[in-house]
């Protein structure tokens, strides 16, 4: 008998590696495999699942008859038959479909062994046993294709090229494909991590993937009974590994959860489902608090990850509604906060933020089905540039002080000027040390950007696009920022001002260049201000100091935008637009153009999605300072026939900067001062004491964060 079943492992093992060693999926190679043949070679599982099972539960009465009489096969017959009864009922229900011969280029590329996560293609390779390597971490050996790989969602794909073609070689090769992973990845007994069976795969697994496929194929034929009762026996283990081993506070958490709840209201059947239903709505409401700043921003601080949380908070609340549980209110209004969040700080094309861990993507049909589903006709407004909904109240500039985000617009039009300013905390994930960048668009094109992630990959690419370098920020002796507070327990308050004529923001960065062993104690403070009718922008940094060092500012262009040197500072131009950047300052900058640099380090990269990378122009200036100094850059985007402002510095001091701007036509006199408490006076003999001060002689004295006095006399008060 022993030389039977060896030699019948052997025979199935031959014929299922000479397909796969031409790179194809053995779907028609392997012979026929029955439930009792599962059942014989598998009994402590077959057992397991009925175990699990509530055998009272209303239709299950014959299954709990077979079990009681140990007739296993029969029993999981009837399990099949129930399912097949009470599926229609589900909205992933999937009826029969006639078969075809048609085919569909995805599912192709699949059987012949290709697949494809992030951009990224390869073949699986085989284990001694010939058995797909599920632990394979793709062509880049990047543990991010082996977590894609894990998550299932190639089978997913595979049941959409079936249902749309009929073509049932793809349901053939699903079925395999989820036999070999279950027969090679036992649940483990702890908190493994491995790509198999790490606790946000195992959520994936069970949200969207496997209810997708256990009810997108109970109908069809071609994917095998075993093949489902195989997965059966699996949820219950997927179930149990997430409560015993989720992460807590992370965006991990909520797919953890919402793979926990799909368990419970999919499969209610199990003993526990109940159990886990309830442990997951706790849970979500308790993250929801704990992820989401009152300003509906989640704390991990970047766009991406924030509609990750926000998707699988939504999905959370529909798959409640689907299964008519009661959604609690604070779900509803959380989901709603970071809606709005997101919509507010789109760029006008309906684009991102690319900060920290994060890649590019056009969210306007979200919020527009967002929208109708929230009844908020702003969000409308937002997306489409006004041609619908109705114009949000108060100015189009934002600040979201848990985030410590400002997002300053010129207005709502497709063409309008949109920038974001960093400046809050680090983030409680995906991180960049990038406190103070500045990115900035402008009639439809992108033209000073953060320089996105690239990849996970602990190497020096990761190093760059993580650190400073990669962002419009200041390096100090060729240095960037250490980490920041990861959280913030109060919202950031007088920072932030937006008014109808001019926006206004200042924060600084205080912990230091360098690294831990190699600290430099210095620190950052910026102010960025818009001058909306003038369409101006002006950055004033300040390094504070008390030794000689060597600074270096930097200013990252989009790929596309052709960059070059001015004697006075950078102009990058796209399609008959044109950015300056002129610095205003008692420095001699030196300045260069560098892109697509790796030596004799990696600058001038650009990475609009993960495995994906390009050179991009970056003006850098470089100067030696002797103690604290303030600068400043005056930046404008414009079109070839808009008259351009010249900037004149009239005085700078270690904490304030005065300068004057002026076209043949109009002029502005404006004062920006880290020291509020010390009075400056602008030429005309007004005093500003406070932050920021502008003198226009058509329109009267603006100020922020302070008071303009006229000898003695206050004229204008914020």
């Amino acid at each position: 008998m022993i030389r039977r079943i060896v030699f019948l492992l052997c025979w199935l093992t031959s014929i299922l590696i000479a397909p796969l060693l031409q790179g194809q999926i053995p779907y028609k190679s392997t012979p026929e495999y029955t439930l009792p043949d599962f059942v014989r070679q598998n009994p402590e599982r077959v057992t397991g699942l009925f175990e699990e099972l509530n055998l009272t539960y209303p239709g299950l009465q014959s299954v709990q008859a077979f079990v009681k009489q140990a007739k296993w096969v029969e029993a999981c017959q009837a399990l099949l038959n129930y399912y097949r009864k009470t599926a229609p009922r589900s909205k992933l229900y999937r009826p029969p479909i006639p078969p075809s011969s048609q085919t569909d280029a995805t599912g192709e590329a699949i059987l012949q062994g290709n697949f494809t996560f992030q951009q990224v293609s390869g073949q699986i390779p085989l284990t001694d046993q010939g058995h797909l390597d599920w632990h394979y971490l793709g062509p880049n050996n990047d543990k991010e294709w082996g977590y894609f790989l894990n998550r299932h969602t190639v089978l997913v794909q595979l049941l959409s090229a079936y249902r749309s073609t009929g073509n049932e070689r793809y349901a053939q090769a699903c079925s395999y494909l989820m036999l070999d992973w279950v027969q090679q990845n036992p649940p483990p007994e702890e908190d493994v991590r491995s790509v198999t069976w790490r606790q946000l795969e195992v959520g994936k697994r069970l949200s969207p993937a496997w209810p997708r496929l256990f009810y997108g194929f109970i109908s069809t034929e071609a994917f095998s009974d075993v093949a489902l009762i195989s997965m059966l026996t699996l949820v219950p283990a997927h179930a149990h590994h997430i409560q015993q081993f989720h992460l807590k506070h992370s965006n991990w958490t909520i797919m953890e959860m919402q793979g926990l709840a799909s368990a419970a209201l999919y499969w209610p059947e199990f003993e526990q489902a109940d159990t886990w239903y309830q442990y997951s709505l706790e849970q979500m409401q308790y993250e929801v608090q704990q992820q989401v700043y009152p300003d509906g921003a989640q704390t991990e601080l970047t766009t991406g990850y924030h509609y990750v949380a926000l998707n699988n908070f939504n999905q959370f609340v529909m798959l409640l509604e689907e299964h008519r549980k009661l959604v609690p209110q604070l779900l509803h209004q959380r989901v709603e906060q970071m809606y709005h969040y997101l919509a507010y700080t789109l760029r006008p094309n309906g684009i991102n933020p690319l900060n920290n861990d994060t890649d590019l993507r056009n969210f306007q049909e979200i919020i527009l089905d967002a929208a109708r589903r929230y009844r908020r006709p702003d969000w409308i407004y937002i997306v489409t540039n006004g041609s619908k909904g109705s114009l949000p109240p108060g100015e189009a500039s934002q600040f979201f002080p848990w985030a410590g985000q400002a997002v300053f617009r010129s207005g709502w039009k497709a063409t309008d000027q949109w920038a974001f300013f960093d400046m809050g905390p680090w983030g409680t994930g995906h991180q960049h040390n990038d406190k103070l960048h500045f990115s900035l668009s402008a009639f439809g094109q992108d033209l000073l950007v953060d320089a996105g992630r690239y990849w996970y990959r602990k190497d020096e690419w990761r190093e760059y696009f993580q650190g400073s370098a990669s962002h419009n920020v200041i390096l100090v002796d060729g240095l960037g920022q250490l980490p920041t507070e990861e959280k913030v327990e109060d919202p950031i308050e007088e920072q932030v001002r937006i008014t109808e004529a001019f926006d206004f923001g200042y924060a600084t960065y205080p912990q230091g260049f360098g690294t831990n062993q190699n600290k430099i104690p210095a620190s950052h403070t910026r102010a960025v201000v818009q001058l909306k009718e003038e369409q101006l922008w002006l950055v004033v940094d300040q390094i504070t100091t008390d030794q000689a060092r060597n600074i270096s500012a930097l200013w990252h262009f989009h790929p596309a935008v052709a960059t070059k040197s001015l004697p006075s500072g950078a102009r990058g131009t796209i399609n008959g637009i044109t950015l300056d950047i002129i610095p205003i300052a008692d420095i001699s900058w030196k300045m260069s153009i560098v892109r697509g640099q790796t030596d004799p380090s990696i600058q001038g990269w650009y990475s609009p999605e993960y495995n994906r990378k390009q050179a991009a122009p970056v003006a850098l200036f470089q100067a030696p300072i002797s103690n604290t100094q303030i600068f400043g850059w005056l930046m404008q985007a414009h079109k070839k026939d808009k008259e351009s402002w010249q900037g004149t510095l009239i005085e700078a001091s270690n904490t304030m900067l005065h300068l004057r701007l002026n076209t043949d036509e109009e002029e502005r006199e404006i004062i920006v001062n880290f020291d509020s408490k010390t009075p400056t006076a602008f030429t005309n003999g007004y005093q500003l004491q406070g932050r920021f001060g502008i003198l226009s002689p058509t329109s009267a004295p603006q100020v922020a964060f302070g008071k303009i006095y006229d000898q003695g006399k206050l004229i204008k008060q914020d």
